[in-house]
């Protein structure tokens, strides 16, 4: 189905509805899959439901490889979740609008928690390709420019449009992530993520910039899907994998052709220990 280029509270419900028809129990925790994380939808329970983003009214679908572009519903750790398996880009030639549009639908199914997890370049020599970092805060370079998921709503229908965003990745909720972590084993950084638009990676000049600025990594969503959250009263986790070091040497000629293919491959080797991560933390929630 065609996907808004505007969102109305009727389009969400909609979509709510759609889903609801096909999955009668109501999901606590949302789950969105980034890059190359899209297994840890697999880990979902039976009875999961699956259901294709292009099949539920007013959803975009997802073009970009290593997102499948569904929605799975049903169990994980004991806990009923509402997992997106793969996301949507403002690359994509989609707006931020359409991009946020299914944080919307997951929040009026019920869910209080999501947590967001994407694939991000190091800034800093010391993280490095396999490291799994929790956000703790982000800096969002397109709303710099003017480009909002809350740009033209009424705040009177889907609530505060100026949105606090200090404790925009829940602290509360980061403790208890450290704690999971530690039960589980992993290792695991915290830091600060830098949203840029995408598709084509950051320059050298700009990676040196992002790190004066105090950015620890850099990647090309998420920010809109906690903006949203913050909106609707959700809150947030946020977890980066690190799956490539940026290059700052601008004289540097090293090929970055097959960058995309890594930052899956990457991706997909820490996704086990994320899982564990995931599954201890919604244990605690």
């Amino acid at each position: 189905m065609a996907a808004p280029c505007t969102v109305t509270m009727e389009m969400i419900t909609e979509a709510t509805d759609f889903v609801r028809a096909r999955y009668s129990e109501q999901p606590e925790i949302g789950i969105v899959c980034g890059s190359g994380l899209g297994e840890l939808a697999d880990s979902v329970e039976e009875p999961a439901v699956r259901i294709r983003y292009g099949d539920i009214p007013h959803f975009a679908q997802s073009t970009v490889h290593g997102h499948s572009g569904v929605l799975v519903l049903g169990r994980l750790a004991g806990r009923r979740v509402c997992v997106m398996q793969g996301r949507l880009h403002p690359y994509e030639g989609l707006t931020y609008l359409q991009c946020s549009f299914p944080m919307r639908v997951m929040a009026k199914l019920g869910v209080s928690v999501v947590i967001l997890t994407n694939a991000a370049g190091s800034l800093r020599p010391e993280f490095q390709p396999g490291d799994i970092m929790t956000i703790r805060d982000h800096i969002n370079f397109p709303g710099f420019s003017g480009r909002s998921p809350l740009q033209g709503l009424s705040p009177e229908v889907f609530g505060d449009r100026f949105v606090p965003m200090n404790n925009a990745y829940d602290k509360k909720l980061r403790d208890k992530v450290a704690a999971a972590a530690a039960a589980s084993g992993v290792s695991l950084r915290t830091g600060v993520y830098a949203m840029l638009g995408g598709p084509h990676f950051e320059t050298p000049a700009e990676c040196r910039m992002l790190r004066s600025l105090g950015a620890d990594v850099v990647g090309m969503s998420t920010v809109h899907e906690t903006i949203v959250a913050r909106q609707c009263k959700v809150r947030v986790i946020g977890f980066s994998i690190i799956t490539n070091v940026v290059v700052t040497d601008s004289d540097s000629e090293l090929d970055q052709t097959g960058v995309h293919l890594e930052v899956l491959k990457a991706s997909k080797l820490a996704a086990n220990r994320l899982q564990s991560i995931i599954a201890h933390t919604i244990d605690q929630l």
